[in-house]
């Protein structure tokens, strides 16, 4: 009991002095060169500051449930890539043809009509069109897509590699392209070959207009 008097009065400061030193003792009883030790002890006591607005929230992972289901379409649009435009009637040679724009890089449609050409037209910009003279029926003269294309302004022409197949044309016959506002014209006959064909008639054409058009492009021109 002569014990427990002793310590009336006295706290934990005066019980445990090494213990305490400089942990619990408020601040105004720390010698000046304990400044900084009690500014991080107040900090700790108050915990980690919080920030004035919340960091912006991760984007989410993609959706690969298609890789699960194996539910993928394989001629989805591709920005980079360019797309081909083939015009004949179904059969052998419009596969094989479709199958020729493939191998040089194209993503390759179709159309049922001149109707549907021109409407897929106005939301595509085709970087290749193939018209064969019987996807309408008639000759090149009386055709519509044919006559679209001729109306096309130059602007958004230039940029179309426009090829002319049928049986009255004769391949690679420059003058006969020119003549009817096409890049290249291809003989019935020849369609076999539109594998050598078009890799020589693509590389001429942007011998010729490639620099044309970079030149237009760097001048603030399409």
């Amino acid at each position: 009991m002569g014990d427990e008097k002793k310590t009336n009065g006295r706290d934990a400061y005066d019980l445990f002095p090494d213990l305490m030193k400089d942990v619990l003792r408020p601040k105004e009883e720390i010698k000046e060169g304990d400044r900084e030790v009690a500014t991080l002890i107040e900090a700790f006591k108050k915990g980690p500051p919080k920030p004035d607005k919340l960091p912006p929230a991760p984007p989410k992972p993609p959706d690969i449930s298609w890789l699960r289901t194996g539910d993928y379409d394989t001629r989805a649009q591709v920005a980079d890539v360019p797309t081909a435009l083939v015009l004949m009637g179904e059969g052998e040679k419009k596969e094989m043809i479709s199958k020729v724009f493939e191998e040089l890089g194209y993503q390759v449609e179709t159309a049922n009509s001149a109707a549907e050409a021109m409407e897929k037209m106005k939301f595509m910009n085709y970087a290749a069109i193939l018209l064969h003279t019987g996807f309408e029926g008639g000759s090149v003269d009386e055709a519509e897509f044919h006559d679209y294309m001729k109306k096309m302004s130059m602007t958004r022409r230039r940029h179309i590699f426009y090829v002319l197949a049928g049986p009255q044309f004769h391949t690679f016959y420059d003058l006969e392209a020119f003549s009817l506002s096409a890049n290249l014209v291809v003989n019935e006959k020849d369609l076999g070959q539109m594998n050598v064909i078009l890799r020589k008639g693509i590389y001429e054409y942007e011998n010729l207009f490639g620099p044309l058009l970079v030149t237009l492009h760097e001048s603030g021109k399409r």
